[in-house]
């Protein structure tokens, strides 16, 4: 089985006057890295069960971004991009577009194990959540196939809210070797899921270390 180098960032935005604040760390395999970016979306596509409502747009919608956050995504971009030139697989990442919000991580992923990332999101009055996500390509296949993916990768975003609902964004064009795009939610208290994958990959379980995040809001 092929190795994955990681790294993993933990993004704790806990800043009593609106400004986030995040906390790095890079080095061995159980270590995380959060990052994040921003983007335009393509194409939004709602898919539900029988027991889902639908929901259409609303993970579309796109603000700016804070002076803060655009530094943030910056630097996580670049990054990612180093692990990639590395030969590693970095992890999906996310960060929100503005100062004010608190999300703390409370479980970094693994690829061993597949344990994904978690965080607990506070500070949130009335759900509303944008953010920039930073979709990589895969790096651990070397660099000529990298460069190749680079050109040529296809992303699907799903998001999965606490009632059930399921939202999609296919077909997003790749626009590097890390490609950002805007996600906006409107969260609901208990579990929001956001997964991505390439075309022509194993899928989100193919790699769920790297391919998925869990929010956990507390409603207020």
């Amino acid at each position: 089985m092929t190795t994955f180098k990681r790294a993993t960032m933990a993004m704790m935005l806990v800043s009593m006057l609106g400004g986030p604040a995040l906390a790095q760390s890079r080095g061995g395999s159980n270590q995380g890295r959060n990052n994040n970016n921003q983007v335009r979306v393509n194409q939004v596509r709602t898919t539900m069960t029988s027991q889902q409502q639908t929901r259409t747009g609303s993970i579309s919608r796109g603000i700016s971004l804070s002076q803060r956050a655009q530094g943030l995504v910056s630097s996580t971009r670049r990054s990612m991009e180093s692990d990639i030139r590395q030969g590693a697989t970095p992890f999906l990442e996310i960060i929100p577009k503005s100062d004010g919000i608190r999300m703390t991580q409370t479980q970094y992923p693994d690829y061993h194990s597949g344990r994904t990332a978690n965080y607990k999101v506070t500070n949130l009055p009335g759900g509303q959540l944008d953010l920039v996500t930073l979709l990589p390509v895969s790096g651990h296949v070397g660099w000529t196939e990298a460069q190749s993916y680079a050109k040529s990768n296809k992303y699907n975003l799903a998001v999965t809210h606490a009632d059930g609902t399921v939202e999609r964004v296919n077909s997003i064009a790749s626009q590097g070797f890390v490609t950002p795009h805007d996600l906006s939610l409107k969260l609901k208290p208990g579990k929001t899921t956001i997964q991505f994958w390439p075309d022509g990959s194993a899928g989100v379980y193919g790699y769920v270390a790297g391919r998925q995040i869990e929010l956990h809001w507390d409603g207020k």
